[in-house]
């Protein structure tokens, strides 16, 4: 059933269903259905207690991305954040264009308390009044099950009256603790439900960890700008870095050096053994601890993470960082990074990239071209991009190959 048809459908909306089977058995049939119409699915968020889950899909278009969220909701009892019982809004269901909806009743009720609970009731309930269409017995009814007779009296004088529904923040929070006191009667033991739900939200994150890695000049700035406007809409929030997390300050910082000039990172001469090795562990030591502070939380609240770069990119070009060559170090080392879950490697053919950067030597360009194509293949998470071709194009293959690695 279509809970809320006005809300629309798209990258601007969301689109709420209610379904008469937990969401396990249900999802196949969504994915199927969003498949044939060309979109992947992304992940699935359990968002609250009772049977609510947020299904993200989406879909490359040419060199853009379009990004859909269905949220699924069972919650018979109304358990959930919204108190609203899913079992009488089903049984009562009528018929809306050819579409099963709910009565005008349950769904202003719906509306109503969504908006309690995710604020904006100052802008969005005006429309109540005419959503209703006369049907305030329908509605009076439905907020009885849902905040108390006390609270659906007065609001249905309201709504008759055409006067403004919910009249002060201060009387909308004694309307969300209506709700959440009778959600709470009907489920006492709500509490640790939400805390099982946060156990397996920790335990799977919902959230998209992505690195670009490539040499200089092959565009991983340019991808990692357009790769955060495009899939950034399909997450809760989007968090961009670049080389490591940035827990840890600058080490030339701690000491009051100045920062590198960022236009040409490899002038500066190679540390002794001692102090690149205190480098390179330092560097480690944020990888490492900033990726569980401060990326894992990211995913964990369904982000979308996008890092130039790498651990590994100290490896390839260890003059950027002021280190001498330390391979068997750095691959010991980069065990204990978590891996991101899609590694776009850019490259492209050697003359070319060292056309666009200068500052490398033709040799050295090689050299680096090739060991990042040898990291690739040897990562099942990696994919290879040629950065040769046009921008738009790079960015067209980096959103599929997510979407493919994700499935």
């Amino acid at each position: 059933m279509l809970l809320h048809p006005a809300d629309g459908f798209g990258t601007q909306h969301d689109i709420d269903i209610a379904v008469d089977q937990p969401i396990e058995r249900v999802e196949p049939t969504i994915v199927g259905a969003l498949q044939e119409d060309g979109y992947e699915h992304i992940t699935t968020l359990e968002y609250d207690v009772g049977g609510s889950a947020s299904l993200v899909f989406g879909q490359v278009v040419g060199a853009g991305f379009r990004s859909v969220a269905i949220d699924v909701v069972h919650d018979p009892r109304g358990i959930g954040r919204y108190g609203i019982p899913m079992a009488p809004v089903l049984r009562s269901s009528t018929l809306r264009e050819g579409v099963p909806s709910p009565t005008p009743g349950w769904e202003a009720v719906y509306l109503l308390s969504k908006r309690i609970r995710k604020g904006g009731w100052e802008r969005k309930l005006h429309s109540l009044p005419g959503l209703l269409d006369g049907a305030f017995e329908d509605f009076e009814r439905a907020a009885r099950v849902v905040m108390g007779r006390s609270w659906a009296s007065r609001l249905v004088a309201r709504n008759a009256d055409g006067a403004t529904v919910v009249r002060s923040a201060a009387e909308a929070a004694r309307i969300k603790r209506a709700i959440t006191i009778r959600r709470l009667a009907r489920d006492p033991w709500n509490p640790v439900r939400r805390v099982a739900r946060t156990a397996r939200r920790l335990r799977r994150p919902t959230g998209l960890y992505v690195t670009i890695c490539g040499v200089d000049g092959t565009g991983k700035s340019t991808l990692a700008g357009r790769l955060s406007e495009e899939l950034g809409p399909a997450f809760r929030r989007t968090l961009r870095l670049h080389w490591r997390p940035d827990l840890l300050p600058r080490l030339g910082a701690i000491v009051g050096r100045p920062a590198p000039d960022a236009d040409r990172p490899h002038e500066g001469e190679p540390s002794g053994t001692f102090t690149g090795l205190i480098r390179l562990l330092y560097y480690w030591m944020d990888h490492v601890l900033g990726y569980w502070l401060r990326i894992w939380p990211a995913r964990v609240r369904s982000g979308l993470v996008i890092m130039e770069r790498g651990f590994l990119d100290i490896k390839v070009d260890p003059r950027r960082y002021r280190l001498r060559a330390a391979g068997s170090l750095i691959d010991l080392l980069a065990k204990a990074v978590p891996r991101p879950d899609v590694e776009l490697v850019l490259a492209a053919p050697p003359d070319l990239v060292h056309r666009r950067k200068r500052e490398l030597s033709g040799g050295e360009v090689r050299r680096q071209v090739e060991e990042w194509a040898r990291i690739a293949s040897g990562s099942d998470r990696a994919r290879l991009l040629d950065a040769g071709q046009t921008a738009p194009r790079v960015l067209e293959h980096a959103l599929r190959s997510i979407l493919e690695r994700h499935r």
